[in-house]
């Protein structure tokens, strides 16, 4: 698999990621350590530039946990754009 896949349980922390997802938080990797809340790394991603700064990380962060909760909905790939689920 060449993508980068996180799974969330029901109460959006990380259950799971697969070894390409570590090589987007190589910085900080507990970040996705199981239990970690997504939105931690959302933040994190917001802090480094990821999103831009046009918003609020509150703003963004808000926007991208209502993304991955949105059934049919899409998943972000930061640096990549926004990729429709299947």
């Amino acid at each position: 698999l060449d993508e980068a896949v996180i799974l969330l349980g029901p109460d959006d922390r990380i259950m799971v990621g697969n070894r390409r997802s570590g090589g987007y938080l190589s910085e900080r990797p507990a970040l996705l350590a199981p239990g970690t809340h997504i939105r931690d790394v959302l933040a994190h991603l917001y802090q480094r530039g990821e999103y831009g700064f046009e918003e609020t990380e509150h703003e963004v962060v808000a926007q991208r946990l209502a993304a991955l909760r949105t059934p049919g909905g899409t998943r972000d790939l930061p640096g990549r754009g926004w990729k429709p689920r299947r």
